[in-house]
């Protein structure tokens, strides 16, 4: 009956992936963004299999909670509220850690004072935006992990 539960809410988390990917990525761009630089894309299909990824990382929330339920053997209530804060928040700190990064890099490659004819310009799917939120989510597992773990061994 569990798998039936997880396997509708990893459908259901790639659904919500997939309508919230524009906006998660408009925002990313947004925070980004210099008067100063133009921002490009040299390819289009990569767009859509972007969107895809990302979907299938939103997706990979609830496989990630079941695992950290079972390793930490933990319940839903009060602890899986916990852990799934963990789960996200890092994901977020991740990501926004990401674009802090892009936006300095953006702003020291604008400081430099060029000729009036030279229009500078930064490839955008360098981003990776989706990568660092994966890599926030394996974190957060592994902090909720440790953490009810250790609160077990204590108690």
């Amino acid at each position: 009956m569990k798998a039936v539960y997880l396997l509708f809410a990893t459908i259901a988390f790639i659904l919500i992936g997939l309508f919230i990917y524009r906006p998660f990525f408009d925002l990313s761009l947004l925070m980004v963004t210099n008067k100063n630089i133009q921002l490009y894309s040299n390819r289009m299909p990569g767009q859509f299999s972007s969107n895809f990824i990302f979907a299938i990382l939103f997706g990979f929330i609830p496989i990630t909670y079941f695992i950290i339920q079972k390793a930490a053997k933990i319940r839903f209530f009060y602890h899986g509220i916990i852990a799934l804060s963990l789960l996200i928040g890092t994901g977020i700190v991740f990501w926004l850690i990401r674009v802090f990064y892009i936006k300095r890099k953006l702003e020291l490659i604008s400081s430099f004072k060029f000729q009036d004819e030279i229009n500078t310009s930064y490839l955008i799917n360098g981003f990776n935006y989706k990568n660092y939120l994966f890599l926030g989510f394996i974190v957060g597992a592994l902090i909720s992990v440790l953490i009810f773990r250790f609160k077990k061994k204590t108690t």
